[in-house]
């Protein structure tokens, strides 16, 4: 089976790169400078993104997903789309989100990521497998990376101290980048058509992560200025976890990971 990956610079990309040496990996300026370089492909998996889809919401120049699906549509080639939960919204259900849930998603990122998913399924139909990922993060020190866990390394290695604006017990689905990779690699050999989930399954108390984080590091201090509980989710992954034969992952695994991370940021 002949499989491309898409975006091997990125902070995922790189993860599934390294993770699929089998693999023939790709940057997004590769498949714009030569369309034809998909050509003989099974199945495209698609990491790139344009920042501008988090800050300033959809439009079809900023889609690289259906730029991708344009390229493939008169092949048998399959797609593996990498969306975000936020495409959903909040949980309706205190918590977890489920695939079927009526989408409404609050911000500019999740709109566009929402548009994309429609945008490449009227291109591909049963070739497109969607998956909506959690909170996905790295054990590696990334200055200038933001998110929960960029935001949080870099204050703990400036100040010493992380600080929370929301309830410690807020709980939230996060998984490390190493396993999210393994899993990509196997959806990517079997794709199934619709949308997924693609998380740890469970929430992680945010104030855990931290003491983890600091556990890793030597060393620091939380501040919280907020106890409103905000955001909390999880994805159900029953239905992924059957479609691709996945392992479950543990609250140990995602304790390993954080206290790695720290890690690594007090090296650098």
């Amino acid at each position: 089976m002949s499989i491309v990956l898409v975006g091997r610079n990125g902070f995922i990309g790189r993860a599934i790169a390294a993770a699929s040496p089998g693999w023939r990996s790709l940057s997004h300026d590769d498949v714009l400078a030569d369309p034809g370089v998909l050509s003989g492909a099974d199945v495209v998996v698609n990491a790139a993104l344009d920042p501008a889809m988090k800050t300033e919401g959809y439009s079809e120049d900023r889609d690289f997903d259906r730029t991708i699906a344009s390229i493939i549509a008169k092949s048998d080639t399959r797609m593996v789309m990498l969306s975000s939960r936020k495409a959903c919204g909040p949980s309706l259900h205190g918590g977890v989100i489920f695939e079927d849930d009526a989408c409404a998603p609050t911000s500019p990122y999740g709109a566009a990521k929402l548009a994309a998913e429609r945008a490449a399924l009227d291109v591909l139909g049963g070739r497109l497998t969607v998956l909506r990922l959690s909170n996905i993060f790295g054990t590696e020190f990334l200055p200038g990376r933001g998110g929960f866990f960029g935001l949080a390394l870099f204050a703990l290695r400036r100040d010493g101290r992380m600080v929370l604006d929301m309830s410690p017990a807020v709980q939230r689905d996060f998984l490390p980048v190493g396993l999210y990779a393994e899993m990509i690699i196997r959806i990517a050999e079997n794709p199934q058509c619709g949308v997924s989930n693609l998380g740890a399954g469970f929430g992680t108390p945010t104030g855990s992560i931290a003491e983890w984080l600091a556990e890793g590091f030597g060393g620091g201090e939380l501040l919280v200025t907020d106890l409103h509980p905000f955001d909390t989710f999880w994805l159900d992954m029953t239905r992924t976890r059957a479609a691709f034969d996945l392992p479950e992952v543990t609250p140990g695994d995602i304790r390993e990971a954080c206290l790695a991370a720290g890690a690594a940021a007090a090296a650098v």
